[in-house]
């Protein structure tokens, strides 16, 4: 599939007749055993989200925060669930870079963001352009608006074939496609065997999209991304990749040079030494940069059909002139100073990562990304009395949306309340975040953890696993 074969615009009628109902379908048992989406005969999905722990809308909200430390209710807690991978979150120089480009030009800009771009928006997209050594970059307001916007543009009535582990907003885009009558079809991650047969199955000179993820954002695994792209090659099809945790955090890699991030932050295309000939590259800034936009690399002729075709759903909401001025300084920042700051932030995650092995919380040899994954133990009954009096009301509320069973619910706020008993803040992924065997806890290790950090979160993993069984973890791609 070229560019000059995308298909033209869709009615706005037609993009819009499905909505996420928000429960798990159930399912018959399709070809090969695998479970089937009983709407079309696909894998079912289960959502790729994060949870924070307790944070269902029962406990005491955050009233204030210090660096990566949060004040709930009248409690600190050490915050390893959000804040961005760099630490710019409060960094001067990048609030202040907000502040002077907000009395500049106000709050909000003045256009759209692909109609008449102001003169920030331009420089944000030619300065992130050079970062990606892409020569057209689009930036928008948020990666679920693109996706939305821009798989159903770029299908059109043809077939989108979507990775298992695509984020939720991203399989919400195949959906609307099919909905507008594109062919969707699902395949298990790293199953390249059944992508080929899919691909082979697909109707002659129709275009077809792969969707796939790049960076884990709760394991830290990486795909084959090598064997996608051969693959979509072979057969014509356009390679959708989706990479949020990837930029700022995994670059070029140097010959010879110790650091398995890689250099320059460019993102997982070319921390992998792929190019971008038939990949688009769906990506954040929020993970890495601490501000809420979204870019998609793209061959210049891709970007101007998506002007046309995804122009009215792109451009309803104006860019906020605070995330473009952070953006901006961000990737300043990141020229000047970013592999020092990844390079601490790798023997960071070294130390959390070996205290968790030892422990037997973490397999050895994970990816070394900062996310960190703690799955279930086997033993789910293990402090469920416990948790399932000291925080009733999460136990229930995961119980209720299906996220797990009873036990296994019980056994995650067992978790959760050890470790804030300990004095620490972590995600939980429950369904519908990632798939039943991966319901855990995410830890997301960042920049501006002090040492101290980093104690008390050794000393309290080391005290969780004296009390919980664990499991083999699976064992997963990590950086080559």
């Amino acid at each position: 599939m070229s560019v000059a074969d995308l298909p033209g615009p869709r009615p706005a009628a037609d993009r819009l007749t499905h909505s996420w109902s928000g429960t798990r379908p159930t399912g018959t048992q399709g070809a090969g055993g695998s479970p089937a989406d009983v709407r079309g005969g696909d894998l079912i999905y289960p959502g790729r989200t994060s949870l924070p722990a307790g944070g269902n809308g029962e406990g005491p909200p955050v009233e204030q925060v210090d660096g990566q430390h949060l004040r709930v209710g009248d409690r600190w807690l050490v915050d390893f669930e959000g804040g961005g991978h760099l630490g710019l979150d409060a960094d001067p120089e990048l609030l202040e870079a907000v502040l002077r480009a907000s009395r500049d030009w106000g709050l909000t800009t003045r256009r759209a963001p692909l109609s008449a771009p102001g003169r920030l928006h331009r420089d944000v997209e030619e300065r992130l352009a050079a970062v990606l050594r892409m020569p057209s970059v689009m930036v928008v307001p948020s990666i679920a608006e693109l996706h939305l916007a821009a798989v159903p543009a770029i299908v059109g009535q043809g077939w989108v074939f979507v990775d298992d582990q695509v984020h939720r907003t991203l399989y919400e885009a195949a959906q609307i496609s099919r909905a507008a009558g594109a062919t969707l079809r699902r395949f298990r991650t790293g199953d390249l065997h059944t992508l080929d047969r899919l691909l082979r199955s697909a109707t002659a000179h129709a275009p077809r999209l792969i969707c796939t993820a790049g960076v884990d954002g709760v394991t830290g695994e990486v795909p084959d991304l090598s064997g996608l792209v051969h693959l979509a090659r072979e057969h014509g099809a356009l390679l959708y990749v989706d990479d949020p945790h990837g930029f700022g955090l995994v670059g070029d890699r140097l010959p010879g040079d110790w650091l398995p991030y890689g250099r320059s932050g460019n993102g997982l295309v070319r921390h992998l030494g792929l190019d971008y000939e038939g990949l688009l590259l769906a990506g954040e800034f929020s993970p890495s940069f601490a501000t809420s936009l979204a870019f998609l690399a793209a061959p210049a002729r891709l970007r101007d059909h998506l002007e046309i075709a995804a122009g009215p759903s792109l451009s309803r909401i104006r860019l906020s002139t605070p995330a473009l001025a952070a953006a901006q300084a961000g990737m300043e920042i990141n020229t000047r100073r970013g592999d020092a700051i990844r390079e601490r932030l790798y023997r960071s995650t070294v130390r959390v990562l070996e205290v968790g092995h030892e422990a037997g919380l973490v397999r050895a040899g994970a990816s070394g990304l900062p996310l960190v994954h703690i799955p279930l133990p086997d033993d789910h009954t293990a402090g469920a009395t416990e948790a399932a009096t000291s925080s009733a009301a999460q136990v229930a509320a995961l119980a209720r949306l299906g996220a797990v069973d009873l036990a296994s619910a019980a056994q995650l706020c067992a978790m959760v309340d050890h470790l804030r008993k300990a004095g620490i803040r972590v995600g939980l992924t429950a369904y519908p975040a990632p798939p039943l065997h991966e319901a855990g806890l995410r830890i997301r290790i960042t920049a501006s953890h002090t040492e101290e950090d980093l104690e008390l979160l050794c000393s309290a993993l080391a005290g969780l696993a004296e009390r919980l069984p664990t499991r083999p973890v699976r064992v997963g791609a990590a950086l080559g």
